[in-house]
């Protein structure tokens, strides 16, 4: 199986809800189990701070990346306090988790309601890339 059509499987598995629960559930299981051996939950945690460490240097570096995450963190605040409603997908009208697809960052509340297969479907394979530069000329 390649890893494009483990991804593709494994996105139909997430979209239904009940298998998103079940998911819930069993992160929830695996943390408690990870807390009762606090050797196991520290090295977990370790890991944890570790890929938050990265993910935010990443951003810090990359000015699209950082305005990728205001413009989504400012949308999950407005959601989050009832100042912006999700609305149903433009394409499809599926009204089951609805995502917010920004046309361009730099306008953070100018966003597209889409459902995720069609979010996806804009968004290359693999998300964003930072585009290649050419090489520089020698004289």
């Amino acid at each position: 199986m390649t890893t494009e059509h483990a991804k593709a499987v494994r996105e139909r598995w997430r979209a239904h809800p009940e298998n998103r629960q079940k998911e819930r559930e069993y992160r929830q299981r695996y943390l408690a189990k990870l807390k009762a051996n606090p050797t196991a939950y520290a090295a977990y945690e370790k890991g944890e701070r570790k890929r938050r460490r990265e993910k935010n240097r990443r951003a810090r570096k990359d000015p699209r990346r950082a305005k990728h995450s205001a413009a989504s963190q400012i949308i999950h605040l407005m959601t989050k306090h009832g100042w912006m409603t999700k609305a149903p997908c433009v394409k499809c009208g599926s009204t089951e988790f609805p995502e917010a697809h920004h046309p361009s960052y730099d306008r953070p509340l100018d966003v597209i309601w889409l459902c995720r297969p069609h979010h996806h479907a804009i968004h290359p394979k693999g998300g964003w890339k930072r585009p290649k530069t050419p090489p520089a000329a020698t004289p």
